[in-house]
């Protein structure tokens, strides 16, 4: 007696239950989707899928800047090429197949960045002179990262210095100017000179700055063919960016 609509390991004949397993078992005929939830990405700990998310939303203001400029046709391209290829899902459908988004969808699409009000409040891409003192700051700050990274993994519970406490306010300081709504929500203003943080206490605010400047930064490059490059106002420059953090 044939199996009706039977799932992959019941038609090998595989004892698994779907309750007893952490996966979905895919119908035999019937695919299943595949996507990416960029919520997921960003929750994440991981500085690869943090990095992966910031990518999509740099790819989304790019197609913004493409409207905004009069090349509306180009984002609309991008945004159907993003769109579902025919042969999405695991492969195995007989009759599931991807369909493009049509050029109704993705005006409206493109819309959204001027009818949602936190969309146009987003960080916006950076001019040139803001791209010339990112990279000064963060060179700065990754330094001081490694610095008290290195001193913390020591001597974790070790009071800084005063000479490095002043040293690491006139960062974070110059770092939340530039950073500016970027910067990390955190009741904190600078070290107390009097009170001496201890080296992992300056690690953990130092690397809430770097994160934060790792997630602006991918707002505002663009990688082609393999090489990052920083991205000013609607087009990508010649300048050179180092790899976002976690990104190959």
């Amino acid at each position: 007696m044939p199996l009706i609509r039977p799932r992959l390991t019941e038609f090998h004949g595989l004892d698994l239950a779907q309750a007893s397993v952490d996966f979905a078992i895919p119908f035999l005929h019937e695919d299943l989707p595949l996507y990416v939830d960029p919520f997921l990405l960003w929750k994440s700990p991981s500085l690869q899928d943090q990095s992966l998310h910031g990518a999509m939303i740099a790819a989304f203001n790019r197609m913004d800047l493409l409207s905004k400029s009069g090349r509306a046709e180009q984002a609309v391209a991008m945004i159907q090429q993003m769109s579902e290829c025919e042969e999405v899902g695991l492969g195995g459908a007989t009759t599931k197949k991807g369909k493009r988004i049509g050029t109704p969808i993705a005006e409206q699409i493109l819309k959204l960045f001027r009818t949602i009000p936190n969309i146009q409040a987003r960080v916006s891409v950076m001019n040139e002179k803001q791209v010339e003192e990112f990279r000064k700051m963060a060179a700065q700050l990754d330094a001081l990262h490694h610095e008290a990274s290195a001193a913390s993994k020591k001597h974790p519970d070790k009071p800084v210095s005063k000479f490095k406490v002043k040293l690491a306010n006139s960062v974070l300081l110059i770092a939340r100017k530039v950073l500016g709504t970027s910067a990390p929500a955190m009741d904190f203003d600078q070290f107390d000179i009097d009170e001496l943080p201890t080296n992992s206490d300056l690690s953990f605010v130092v690397t809430q700055f770097v994160e934060c400047a790792e997630k602006l930064k991918m707002q505002n490059v663009q990688r082609i063919n393999g090489i990052w490059y920083w991205q000013v106002s609607d087009d990508t420059t010649d300048l050179v960016a180092t790899a976002p953090r976690g990104v190959r």
